[in-house]
């Protein structure tokens, strides 16, 4: 069985900075990375660097057994690898 790093993605600095300065408040949640609120919905939050997507070894098991779980009884949870994920998630703009 494999063992899982609890290192942090290079990329989630810089997203959840993202997302606090668009007003979300962000907590770290295993098994996930984060419960983010925004707009008045919490909604869980995992960050993947995008070189990862589609790997094997890109979820954990205990984390794909609960993506099915949210997704057959309609839950949200959200995959961050880039800023416009975070920007198209949280329905954000930028401004000039």
């Amino acid at each position: 069985m494999p063992k899982y790093r609890l290192e942090r993605d290079s990329n989630e600095s810089p997203l959840i900075q993202l997302a606090r300065t668009l007003g979300a408040y962000c907590e770290r949640s295993p098994p996930f990375d984060w419960w983010v609120g925004y707009r008045g919905v919490w909604t869980v939050v995992e960050i993947k660097k995008s070189d990862v997507e589609g790997r094997a070894h890109e979820y954990t098991p205990k984390q794909r057994r609960l993506m099915a779980e949210y997704h057959q009884r309609g839950l949200p949870f959200w995959v961050w690898r880039t800023e416009a994920d975070v920007m198209r998630d949280l329905k954000a703009r930028r401004t000039a």
